[in-house]
């Protein structure tokens, strides 16, 4: 039987006000989305999808 690692980070999401808006979940493999009186994940990516939208994000930002 071979050992199994697992990560589970939780980051509370506060808005300007200090309200809380949701929380990111980082595992070992997605990033998760929860809006704050989301009964299920709001969005899910894995590592790259996430990468992939901030380097969109940025190419974005460049161009204006």
């Amino acid at each position: 039987m071979s050992a199994k690692t697992k990560m589970l980070i939780d980051i509370k999401v506060l808005g300007n006000d200090d309200a809380v808006k949701g929380h990111l979940s980082l595992s070992s493999g997605n990033v998760y989305y929860y809006r704050a009186n989301a009964k299920a994940e709001t969005a899910r990516y894995t590592y790259q999808q996430l990468i992939d939208l901030i380097e969109r994000d940025l190419e974005a930002q460049d161009k204006s």
